[in-house]
């Protein structure tokens, strides 16, 4: 069977999916949230380069919020397949450059762009990553509060 890409965005899987996914299984990727999905002010960013923020609690909401509703779905018959997360690391976003962040990781762009071969760490967990590890190893949606 051939999987169709849909393209759901940041919208919840729900049950009128059911039929649909019998037949096509669901495969979502690249989802997440971006570090300016708000007022960009300094607790909804990750920081800079000089100054980082690696708690990012309102990414952990938001996979939690749809991790849950999709497994839900997955309860009542939808078929999803695969999920993963945006992104692995903080990278380049063609529409804005460097000035957002998705990653489960946060890079260290100044360090990685003015000496490439460095062996100093230049990737750090962010909260989220620190999430989706539990999740992966337990398996479970833990409870969470922002």
């Amino acid at each position: 069977m051939k999987p169709i890409l849909i393209g759901l965005a940041n919208e919840p899987i729900n049950i009128s999916l059911i039929p649909f996914s019998e037949k096509y299984p669901i495969y979502v990727t690249e989802n997440g949230l971006s570090s300016n999905h708000r007022d960009n002010t300094e607790s909804n960013t990750n920081g800079t380069d000089i100054n980082p923020n690696f708690n990012d609690e309102f990414r952990v909401d938001f996979y939690h919020q749809y991790i849950g509703q999709m497994k839900k779905a997955m309860d009542d018959g939808v078929v999803v397949k695969a999920y993963t997360a945006w992104s692995l690391l903080d990278n380049f976003e063609w529409a804005s450059g460097y000035s957002e962040r998705f990653g489960l990781h946060w890079v260290n762009y100044t360090l990685l762009n003015e000496n490439p071969d460095t062996s100093a760490q230049v990737a750090f967990q962010k909260e989220s990553a620190k999430w989706f590890g539990n999740l992966a190893t337990t398996n479970t949606l833990e409870p969470f509060e922002p």
